[in-house]
């Protein structure tokens, strides 16, 4: 993969030869294949809405696993970078990580497409390599867990957080930058021309009193008039949201530390949302970091739905259930 001096592969019990890796990037081959590789992938997963650049929406492999309502994007696959297939539902995961590993060796047998030897064996050690950093992900999440603990307790001694929750939606909101359109609200507010309420400058947001307007926002920014939180609205994604229904919160804060220490990621604030999870806002990645982490962070079962450009996450200082949804990390340079 890209990047390596960022990642601690020592943890990952890395042995793959940096020079091959460097040369080796699944993007390099995508990006001169483009239409190729967009038709191949239409042959082994069938139909495909592509709606920019190497994205596109298709049927979740597993599908039949749903737990709740399949609906037409939850299920969203990626060309840019390491191909991947991600969907928002967790209860089909399995199935989803086998059709990723189909799906990438299928993309570099070469079969249909015009290579000579030398981009064939480039290929292959592209395949090689996603294979290897899944896999090898996987198996040091027990000790990620375990060297990089990083419980609730620890985040609030080393942040600057407010006791007062009432206040926090405000201190994520100041982290957005002057001028952007921010989205807060319940996750059906958009769509509709009453909806523009929602979408508003970090300037107004900031002025007003109370608590949110709805228990949601969108790590991303917005067009000027928007009144639809969709990818077609989107400006610019400022913050990449992590989080994980399948760790627990003493437990997801270790992949946090990671991220920050390691990959070099600018942790910026840690959301409780005030039901089982944790949600760590970073400073959006660079596209050679995204390509890793479109392959580690799901082996670190956290949820993929949140590369989603419009995917809301949970704002500090609503209520749910009762309870403040609240910072637990603020990172002192943005307080």
């Amino acid at each position: 993969m890209t990047n390596q001096k960022n990642i601690d592969y020592e943890l990952l019990n890395h042995t793959a030869n940096p020079d091959i890796v460097e040369k080796g990037t699944m993007s390099d081959f995508l990006d001169s294949t483009r239409n190729e590789s967009k038709q191949k992938v239409e042959a082994i997963l069938g139909q495909i809405d592509w709606c920019e650049g190497g994205k596109g929406f298709i049927r979740c492999p597993g599908a039949d696993e749903h737990t709740s309502a399949t609906k037409s994007k939850d299920t969203v696959i990626y060309l840019d970078g390491a191909p991947t297939i991600s969907c928002f539902h967790q209860s089909c995961a399995k199935k989803v990580q086998e059709a990723n590993r189909s799906l990438r060796r299928a993309l570099v047998t070469g079969e249909n497409l015009d290579l000579s030897k030398a981009d064939m064996k480039r290929r292959n050690i592209a395949i090689q390599n996603l294979e290897r950093l899944e896999l090898k992900t996987r198996c040091a999440l027990p000790r990620m867990l375990r060297d990089y603990r990083w419980p609730v307790e620890a985040m609030l001694k080393e942040s600057c957080v407010e006791t007062d929750p009432a206040n926090h939606a405000h201190l994520l909101l100041e982290c957005f930058s002057e001028g952007d359109i921010i989205w807060v609200g319940e996750r059906y507010d958009s769509g509709q021309e009453r909806h523009r309420r929602h979408f508003q400058s970090r300037e107004d947001w900031l002025a007003r009193s109370g608590l949110p307007i709805g228990p949601l926002t969108c790590p991303s920014t917005f067009k000027e008039g928007s009144y639809s939180r969709s990818n077609e609205n989107v400006l610019e994604q400022r913050f990449l949201v992590v989080e994980s229904d399948l760790l627990q919160k003493n437990e997801v804060g270790a992949v946090f530390r990671w991220l920050r220490e390691k990959v070099g990621m600018h942790l910026v604030a840690v959301v409780d949302t005030a039901g089982k999870s944790l949600h760590g806002w970073f400073r959006y990645p660079p596209k050679d970091v995204l390509e890793e982490l479109r392959i580690m962070l799901p082996a670190l079962k956290c949820d993929p739905g949140m590369f989603k450009k419009a995917q809301p996450a949970r704002i500090p200082g609503a209520l749910r259930n009762g309870e403040h949804q609240r910072l637990v990390f603020l990172d002192k340079e943005v307080a």
